[in-house]
């Protein structure tokens, strides 16, 4: 069972500069680093430049909220920049690059994510310190989010409806009410009885979307991580998804929790990844 959600990833070139920009842009805070984890064969697939090993820093917001966990694969050419997906962000933000620096994410599509999130317009722009595309949501009514506070995510997808189902039939997660939605998007959320782990989406129609996996040694926003009461159980489920794939789950040790993993990608390619904290290690985010 998904439960909500640990953190979402960000590669980055470097991670004492992507710790900077977390700090500056966004107000989080490192809660730990560590170096040398190892790199699972299962994740070759999502992996251009293969790396035995890689190197992360997991960041808290000020707060509580959406944690980030930067990723550093490669110390070669990253995997491109990631498009299909980007960080929601409240408004107002310093410190963003323009909206040239994001072409993907077209006026349509910014103005479906600003419905998504309940706000009045919404500008795209690029993070220093490669935590890439950031989508800003402007003049949200009723909000009580500071300015710099991570929302959540908004994804690019091939097919609206597919997508609709994996991520609310598959992974769990509800939609707003109709006079909530965007035209030709969607937003959906994950609840949680933890705060922090809860999780909103905005799902946006995009033709120019490529099915095929993302890699995870790309820039910016990589994935979402899932927290799972059972992660081989939820991983044979979400394989059953057409068009979604999911492989079995492996262990590993980070910053002393003993966690069981698996990685897959959604029908329109987006990178998931599912989190098991083994049973007396309950501590992350609770």
């Amino acid at each position: 069972m998904i439960v909500g959600c640990d953190h979402l990833g960000i590669g980055v070139s470097d991670i004492e500069s992507g710790i900077d920009a977390g700090s500056i842009s966004l107000g989080f805070t490192r809660e730990f680093r560590e170096e040398g984890l190892p790199n699972h064969p299962s994740k070759k697939r999502y992996i251009a430049t293969w790396r035995d090993d890689h190197d992360i820093a997991f960041l808290r917001p000020p707060g509580g909220g959406l944690s980030l966990e930067l990723v550093h694969h490669s110390d070669g050419v990253a995997a491109g920049t990631a498009d299909r997906t980007a960080l929601v962000i409240n408004g107002p933000l310093a410190g963003l690059a323009p909206q040239t620096a994001t072409p993907s994410w077209s006026d349509d599509s910014l103005r479906q994510v600003s419905k998504a999130f309940g706000g009045h317009g919404a500008v795209a722009g690029s993070l220093p310190g490669d935590i890439g595309t950031a989508i800003v949501i402007e003049s949200r009514d009723g909000s009580t989010a500071v300015a710099g506070e991570v929302l959540g995510a908004a994804i690019r997808v091939s097919d609206l409806q597919r997508s609709v189902a994996y991520w609310s039939d598959a992974l769990g997660f509800r939609e707003a009410g109709d006079r909530d939605q965007p035209i030709g998007g969607a937003s959906l959320t994950l609840s949680s009885p933890v705060p922090s782990w809860a999780l909103r989406i905005a799902l946006v129609q995009s033709a120019e979307v490529d099915r095929s996996p993302g890699f995870l040694d790309a820039l910016g926003m990589t994935n979402i991580c899932l927290l799972s009461t059972d992660a081989e159980a939820d991983a044979r489920r979400l394989n059953e998804f057409p068009g979604a794939s999911m492989e079995p789950p492996f262990q590993i040790q980070v910053s002393e929790r003993r966690l069981r993993v698996a990685v897959g990608h959604g029908p329109s390619g987006e990178n998931i990844e599912l989190i098991e904290i083994e049973r007396g290690d309950r501590s992350r985010n609770a």
